[in-house]
C-alpha cells in the first residue's frame, strides 16, 4: 500500500512558459473590431494567435521583433502534422488567415517589422522606382499608365534577378530577355501584349541612358504591330443596359453599392479608377455636382447631379455603406471596410451584373459602359469635341473609333449607287 510522505521533497513541476503573443491579445481585439470583423472572427483570432504563441513559447522564443510569416507557415504543418489527421482545407483556412489578420496587426503596430522587400528591390536597390519616378516627371505619365509599368517592370526585374550573377548588366542578353517576354506573350491579347513590350523596351532603354548596359538592346525587342483605330468598341443596347440595371438586387446594401456604381458607369461613361478615386468631398449636394478626378490626366471634371444617380447614392449612403472613417466613397462589404485599392473591384461589380442579366458581350468590364455612352452621344448628334471633352480624351483621335458604331447615321449619309440594267 502506498502511502504519502509529506516530507518528501515535491514533485518537480514543468516551468511554465511565457506566451509572447498574450499580452497583445486586447489590443488585437480592439483594432479587429474597429475594422468591422465580426465577434465570432475575433474570437477565432484570438484562439490561433493563442495557440500559434504557445507555440513560439515552446520552441523558445519570447520576442516578436523577428517574427515572419514563415514562422506561421512552420506552426501550420507542425499544426497538420499533430494531428491524428490532416486539417481539413477549411481548417487550414481558418488558421491561415487569422495568422495573416494577426500579422497586420503587429505591422500595423509596429510589433514586427514591415514585410520583406521583393527580390527585385533586393536584386535591384531602388531601380524600379527610380524609372517610374523617370516616367512620372519627365514623360508626365499618370498613375493609371504608371500601373502596367510597375507590374510588368516588377516581374521583368525578378526575372533578371534570379538570373544574373552578382547582380551584373553586363551579362544581360537577348536570349535572357526572350525567355522573360515569350511565354507572357504567346496566349495574351494585343492590349496585354504592348503593355508588356512597352514596359520591357522602357526598362531597357532606362538601363542604358543610365549606363547600366553598355549596348543598347530595344532594337532587338519588337513588339506586335497595332494600327491605329483599328478596332471597334464593343456597345451595348439601351434595353441591354437597362436589363444591366435592372437586375441589380437593390433590397441589399451590397447591391445598393454595385446599383450606383453601375449607373455612374452608365450615365457619365467614368473610368474604373475614376470610380475608385471618387469620395464623400467630391459630392455636391446642395449645388447638385460631382467632381470627377480623370484618371489619365489628374484633371477635374465637374459634373451635374443627376436624379437618378442622386437617388441612388443616398440608398447607398443611407442603407448601404458600411461605417467606417475611411473617406472614398465605395468601400468593402466584408471586412476590413477598406476602399477599394484595384479598379478590379469595378471590374468585377460589372462581370457579375452582365452575367447576371445573361448579357453576352465580347468586353466584359466598365469599357463597356464608356463605349455605350459615347456611341449614343455621337448618334444623338454631339461633336466629337464634346464627347471627347466628357469622356477626358486628350487626342480628338481617341474619339473617333465611336463613330463606327453609329450604323444608323451611316446609312443615311451613304451614296445611293444606281441599279444595274443586267
Amino acid at each position: 500500500m502506498f502511502h504519502h510522505d509529506a516530507t518528501a521533497a515535491p514533485r518537480a513541476q514543468r516551468p511554465q512558459t511565457f506566451n509572447p503573443i498574450a499580452p497583445h491579445f486586447d489590443a488585437l481585439g480592439e483594432w479587429l473590431r474597429a475594422q468591422g470583423y465580426a465577434e465570432q472572427t475575433v474570437r477565432h483570432a484570438h484562439a490561433h494567435a493563442r495557440r500559434f504563441g504557445d507555440d513560439l513559447a515552446r520552441r523558445g522564443l519570447d520576442e516578436l521583433a523577428g517574427l515572419t510569416e514563415d514562422d506561421a507557415e512552420a506552426f501550420l504543418r507542425r499544426l497538420t502534422l499533430r494531428a491524428q489527421s490532416r486539417l481539413r482545407s477549411s481548417g487550414a483556412r481558418s488558421v491561415r488567415s487569422s495568422l495573416r489578420q494577426l500579422f497586420r496587426f503587429l505591422r500595423a503596430a509596429g510589433i514586427v517589422a514591415p514585410a520583406p522587400v521583393s527580390v527585385a528591390a533586393d536584386g535591384f536597390p531602388g531601380l524600379l522606382d527610380e524609372y517610374l519616378t523617370f516616367l512620372r516627371h519627365h514623360r508626365g505619365l499618370r498613375e493609371a499608365t504608371l500601373y502596367a509599368h510597375r507590374r510588368w517592370g516588377r516581374e521583368f526585374l525578378q526575372h533578371l534577378a534570379v538570373r544574373l550573377p552578382r547582380a551584373d548588366f553586363s551579362a544581360l542578353t537577348v536570349p535572357l530577355i526572350d525567355e522573360f517576354v515569350r511565354p507572357r506573350i504567346r496566349s495574351a491579347g494585343r492590349g496585354t501584349q504592348s503593355q508588356v513590350m512597352q514596359a520591357v523596351r522602357g526598362l531597357l532603354r532606362h538601363l542604358h541612358r543610365s549606363g547600366r548596359v553598355a549596348d543598347d538592346l530595344v532594337r532587338f525587342v519588337q513588339g506586335p504591330r497595332r494600327y491605329s483605330l483599328a478596332s471597334v468598341p464593343t456597345a451595348l443596347s439601351v434595353d441591354e443596359v437597362h436589363r444591366l440595371l435592372t437586375c441589380v438586387d437593390r433590397a441589399s446594401p451590397l447591391g445598393r453599392r454595385n446599383y450606383a456604381i453601375l449607373l455612374l458607369l452608365a450615365v457619365y461613361g467614368l473610368r474604373a479608377r475614376e470610380v475608385v478615386d471618387l469620395r464623400l468631398d467630391d459630392l455636391d449636394w446642395r449645388a447638385g455636382r460631382v467632381r470627377v478626378r480623370r484618371s489619365k490626366s489628374s484633371r477635374e471634371l465637374v459634373l451635374p447631379l443627376t436624379a437618378a444617380v442622386g437617388r441612388a447614392l443616398v440608398a447607398y449612403l443611407r442603407r448601404g455603406r458600411p461605417r467606417t472613417a475611411h473617406r472614398e466613397l465605395f468601400v468593402r462589404h466584408c471586412a476590413p471596410y477598406t476602399p477599394f485599392r484595384k479598379s478590379s473591384a469595378v471590374y468585377q461589380v460589372v462581370r457579375h451584373a452582365l452575367d447576371h442579366a445573361d448579357i453576352a458581350v465580347a468586353r466584359r468590364g466598365p469599357h463597356v459602359l464608356r463605349h455605350t455612352v459615347a456611341t449614343q452621344l455621337v448618334r444623338h448628334g454631339f461633336s466629337l469635341k464634346v464627347v471627347g471633352d466628357l469622356l477626358g480624351h486628350q487626342h480628338p483621335d481617341s474619339t473617333l473609333p465611336y463613330t463606327k458604331l453609329a450604323i444608323e447615321d451611316l446609312r443615311e449619309v451613304a451614296l445611293e449607287v444606281p441599279e444595274s440594267g443586267r
